[in-house]
């Protein structure tokens, strides 16, 4: 594999601790892990920890992202024990951690500033260390100098080799010479070989020499917003999957997401932005092709606002609530289907055309023996959707209901502004023959045709059939193994029945009660044949031979 394993499948939550509890510090972020982990998540990215610088400070606490020191933690988080304390946590939950890392400027009272000659860092006419953009307190490190080189890679094997960091996401990662991450991913693979480097970017030239295993998708981010606000139609973000597909390598990982602290703190929150859409866009990015999904903090809970800057402001109250379980569920999607994986592992966008193709999109992801079709109206107009599934077409589990339904191969549906389906389904073998479940031949019966009739759950069954016919269950899982032909003999019928079967499971079929029913006469009464189960026919019944055979009568 190209990236460390556990990626693939992966969804990341970036963690504001100064904002995540009242507390503010890298302890009571420790007491939040086993939430996450149970909402689903899979590594934490953890904003800058390190001490602060003064000069130029803004705010009352000032910016995560001016650093005074590569190698401290800062005391207003906690001490480099709780750091230590926090990473033992995740991984003891499974979780990876991977640290916020700022290679192109520091603080303007950092200590290299002090401690390290002037050619550390460029300088402005006056002979002060410039300062970058409008970031009035940090200043650029100089990377004409390969001694600023070596001290940055140290500082990142500093917390690899000693505090078990899992990767780094990499600050504004495209004004730092590419050949510096090349050499320092050379260098921490060397101590971890599953390192894993996201970065805050969108230059394919990041992904040449393998250094990145993830970049951001700053503008599919943007088109998304702009969907929402109605200030281009899906057609455009359909354009960018496609001509995003030939623009990076195949493997290349992208970081999909509704919000983060950027956009969050200085654009709105997801609320604000996207307002009705907001869910249909968070759901979008689970199913997105090579995308790598991200949760900000406080997204878990729905907490609508946009945190400050450079100062306190606390999430007043965190429980878990209806929009945890819809990111449960969404991260429940991911974990179960390959088809959705990032990078080069998960299945290629395959398009269904439909009517309404400036608002609907409707596509496949599919790798062996997983697939996963995505129906989402991406406007606020309610529309009558028509399409054709073709090959795609047969049952389905709805991935946020786990209701079995079928997808018909042609599909004419009403659909409300921002509704969307998820169906997902796994091609398993068939089961081995086991009692009392599925598409196993009655246990002692010989193993010839026999006339046999599937029913959904729900049918009445008179009491004189009943005594004529064996009784078999069949639970969604075995819809996905019915040869075509049965599958057209299992008939829609209203609730009812299947209440009085024994109550059976096994590993491949945990649900409790059947969600259909098989009947199959005592009797072998279609004269020999191996195996095949047929649906009645009636007038080969009568004619006492097999369906679509010719048969001497009996």
């Amino acid at each position: 594999m190209l990236h460390p394993e556990w990626s693939y499948q992966a969804v990341i939550y970036e963690m504001n601790v100064r904002q995540l509890t009242r507390e503010g510090t890298l302890r009571a972020a420790a007491a939040k892990l086993g939430f996450l982990r149970d909402m689903g998540i899979d590594s934490v990215w953890l904003m800058p920890v390190y001490p602060i610088g003064a000069e130029g400070r803004k705010g009352s606490l000032g910016s995560y992202y001016s650093i005074r020191d590569y190698c401290a933690v800062d005391p207003g988080l906690g001490t480099m024990g709780d750091f230590d304390a926090f990473v033992a946590e995740a991984h003891r939950l499974g979780m990876k951690v991977l640290l916020d890392w700022v290679a192109n400027h520091t603080a303007r009272d950092a200590r290299w500033v002090g401690e390290k000659p002037a050619d550390w860092y460029e300088r402005d006419a006056a002979g002060a260390p410039a300062v970058p953009w409008d970031w009035t307190d940090t200043a650029k490190l100089n990377y004409a100098n390969r001694d600023v080189w070596r001290a940055e890679a140290d500082a990142m094997e500093f917390w690899v080799r000693r505090h078990a960091v899992d990767g780094f996401r990499c600050d504004m990662a495209m004004l730092v010479p590419v050949e510096f991450w090349n050499e320092a991913a050379r260098r921490l693979r060397k101590v971890n070989p599953g390192l894993f480097l996201l970065a805050e970017a969108e230059e394919p030239y990041l992904f040449e020499a393998g250094a990145f295993d993830a970049c951001y998708a700053w503008e599919m981010h943007h088109l998304m917003n702009d969907v929402a606000q109605q200030k281009v139609r899906v057609t455009a973000l359909r354009d960018y999957i496609y001509a995003d597909r030939n623009r990076y390598p195949q493997s290349a990982m992208r970081l999909v997401f509704t919000s983060n602290h950027d956009e969050n703190s200085w654009n709105g929150s997801e609320f604000t932005r996207m307002g009705g859409a907001r869910e249909i866009m968070a759901a979008f990015t689970f199913v997105v092709p090579r995308g790598l999904p991200l949760v900000y903090t406080g997204q878990e809970i729905g907490y609508d606002h946009s945190f400050a800057f450079f100062d306190r402001d606390p999430i007043p109250s965190y429980a878990a609530n209806s929009f945890t379980d819809f990111y449960r569920r969404l991260a429940g999607l991911r974990h179960a289907n390959p088809a959705l994986a990032a990078g080069e592992a998960g299945g290629e966008m395959v398009e269904i055309r439909n009517n309404a193709e400036d608002c609907l999109m409707t596509f496949v992801r599919e790798v062996k023996g997983n697939r996963v079709v995505a129906v989402m109206n991406l406007s606020p107009y309610a529309i009558h959707a028509d399409y054709y599934t073709g090959i795609y077409a047969g049952m389905y589990t709805d991935a946020m209901t786990g209701v079995a339904c079928e997808l018909r191969g042609h599909v004419e549906e009403d659909m409300a502004p921002w509704s969307y389906r998820i169906l997902t389904r796994r091609q398993r073998p068939h089961p081995r023959p086991m009692p009392g479940c599925g598409l196993q031949t009655r246990p002692g019966a010989p193993a010839r045709g026999r006339r046999t009739v599937f029913i959904r759950r729900g049918i009445r069954i008179p009491a004189r059939s009943r005594s004529f016919y064996g009784i078999f269950p069949i639970f969604a899982h075995d819809y996905e193994t019915l040869p075509s032909p049965l599958l057209s003999a299992v008939r829609p019928v209203p609730r009812g029945t299947g209440r009085n079967l024994p109550r059976r499971r096994h590993p491949q079929c945990p649900a409790r009660r059947p969600h259909a029913l098989r009947l199959e006469p005592r009797r072998d009464t279609l004269g020999r044949g191996r195996g095949a189960y047929r649906p009645f026919v009636r007038g080969a019944a009568r004619a006492g031979r097999r369906p679509g055979r010719r048969g001497r009568r009996r």
